[in-house]
C-alpha cells in the first residue's frame, strides 16, 4: 500500500517537509521496486532509506534510525503505508502547533475495521495507551528519544501510547485537533 501514503503526502497543501521511507525489507526484488517506486515520484523531498541493509529492524527501530540519523525537520510524523491523510493534514496539525506552542498534536482517525468483517469507524484518539496510534500525530523533533518498550510492546498501539505516556510525564506541551485528518487501517 506503499503507493497511497506516498500520494497522499505528495498532495499535502503544506509543501515544506521531507519524507524518509524507512523499508526494511531485506528481499532484493521487493527493495528494488520499492526505491523504483519513490525516485519515481521525482521529488526531491522523498527519500528512500534501506534500513534492512543495517540488520533485523523493526518499524519502530527503522523509523528511530531515520529521525537519528536522516531527518532535519522540527516536527516529525510516522506515515504506515496502511494510512491514508487528507491533503491539509499537516497543515492543521502544524498550524494548531503553532498557535497554541504545542510540541506534540494528534487528530481523531477513521480506523478501517474491514479486516475484522466490519466498516470504517470512527476512533476518538486520546493522549495514553492503546488511545493513540503513531501515525496520527506530529511531535517536535526534540522530544523524541525512541520508542520505549518496543521489543516487547505487546501490539503497536502500546508501543505508541506508552511514547506520548512518557511524554507527557516528562511535561510535553500537548493538545488534540478535533478534526477527522487520516485513516489508518
Amino acid at each position: 500500500m506503499l503507493p497511497v501514503v506516498l500520494h497522499c503526502l505528495a498532495a499535502q497543501t503544506f509543501t515544506d517537509f521531507e519524507v524518509i521511507v524507512t523499508d526494511n525489507t531485506k528481499d532484493r526484488s521487493i527493495l528494488a521496486k520499492n526505491i523504483r517506486m519513490v525516485r519515481g515520484l521525482g521529488d526531491s523531498r522523498f527519500l528512500h532509506c534501506n534500513t534492512g541493509a543495517l540488520g533485523s529492524l523493526d518499524c519502530y527501530s527503522s523509523a528511530e534510525f531515520a529521525v537519528k540519523s536522516e531527518s532535519n525537520g522540527d516536527f516529525i510524523c510516522f506515515p504506515s503505508d496502511d494510512s491514508y491523510y487528507v491533503p491539509p493534514f499537516a497543515e492543521i496539525m502544524l498550524a494548531a502547533a503553532e498557535q497554541n506552542r504545542w510540541d506534540l498534536v494528534y487528530c481523531n482517525m477513521i480506523y478501517d475495521t474491514r479486516f475484522n468483517g466490519k466498516s470504517y469507524a470512527p476512533v476518538d484518539v486520546l493522549p495514553k495507551l492503546n488511545c493513540i496510534d503513531k501515525t496520527g500525530f506530529i511531535l517536535r523533533r526534540s522530544w523524541f528519544n525512541g520508542f520505549p518498550g518496543k521489543s516487547d510492546t505487546g501490539g503497536a498501539c502500546k508501543a505508541d501510547g506508552e511514547l506520548i505516556e512518557s511524554l507527557i510525564a516528562r511535561g510535553i506541551s500537548h493538545g488534540k485537533v478535533s478534526d477527522f485528518l487520516m485513516v489508518h487501517n
